[in-house]
């Protein structure tokens, strides 16, 4: 069982994975959305924003407590030689990279939008790169093709987290019909970016665990349990584009409860899958 400083590093790198890709996601969803958003924009930018600065506090103080899951004591916190020796590794790397894409982030989202969306979505590519910095990926023979895939895999999964809450504050301000429309804009693209996800995690996972027998490695457990959630958000983008999308937009007042127990539901499992991310890529091996 993993000790005491180790879950609590892992923990908040799932909060601080949780926010990063928010803050990113809430970028990428403004910039393709944008026509369909007409009241909202300003609160949602407000979030993504706020987002950026949890990112930011967050990664920093994950970076900061590393050194006490390296040496399974919280004096590593306090020891220099273990955060000199930290700072010399692609996990310092990592969170400079990552720090300096939030900022971007949180640059763009309080500029006006002509001025601070290029800077923003630039900020949420380079969240998502650094993310390729470390872990599996880093070491790997087939480096640079990993990287292109995972920095895919990120920026779909980004676009998708980030849209929830984003769509919630549009249910609270957008009128039905343009609400409806942005629905069936956002469900018909997430319906083309899950198996697009789906696509991409297989190749990875081919290069990664180098043999079906690894499948059954805690590593490759995990994958078939992102693979699994994968699934039933597949089938909650279709409810929403086939049946709560064109609902809303013929105002019913109950289909956009409904639209939002959805959300909520998808919220909580791309939350889980984040979660068994960061447990799985910080405590097992692909091929162990």
């Amino acid at each position: 069982m993993p000790a005491t400083p180790e879950i609590i590093v892992l923990g908040l790198r799932t909060v601080s994975f949780v926010a990063d890709l928010q803050a990113a996601g809430i970028v990428i969803f403004l910039i393709i959305f944008r026509p369909y958003i007409e009241r909202s924009a300003v609160s949602i930018r407000s979030l993504g924003a706020s987002m950026a600065i949890a990112g930011l506090i967050l990664s920093l103080g994950n970076h900061l407590l590393e050194p006490a899951r390296m040496v399974g004591s919280f004096s590593g916190v306090f020891d220099p030689s273990m955060h000199k020796m930290l700072l010399e590794t692609n996990v310092a790397s990592a969170a400079v990279v990552r720090i300096g894409g939030l900022v971007m982030i949180w640059l763009g989202m309080r500029a006006v939008p002509s001025r601070g969306d290029t800077a923003a979505l630039i900020g949420a590519t380079v969240v998502a790169f650094s993310f390729a910095l470390t872990g599996h990926t880093s070491a790997h023979d087939q480096q640079w093709v990993l990287v292109v895939l995972l920095l895919t895999h990120l920026l779909c999964v980004a676009l998708w987290f980030g849209a929830l809450p984003a769509l919630l504050i549009a249910t609270q301000q957008e009128t039905s019909e343009n609400l409806g429309r942005v629905i069936v804009a956002f469900t018909s693209l997430a319906t083309r970016v899950v198996p697009a996800l789906f696509l991409v995690g297989v190749g990875m996972s081919v290069l990664l665990l180098e043999e079906i027998s690894n499948l059954w490695t805690p590593y490759g457990t995990s994958l078939l349990i992102k693979v699994a959630g994968f699934a039933v958000l597949m089938g909650l983008a279709s409810l929403n584009k086939w049946r709560l999308g064109p609902a809303i937009t013929s105002g019913s007042a109950t289909s956009i409860v409904t639209f939002r127990r959805s959300v909520v539901s998808e919220l909580i499992l791309i939350i889980g899958i984040i979660a068994v991310t960061a447990v799985m890529t910080g405590l097992f091996s692909p091929t162990h």
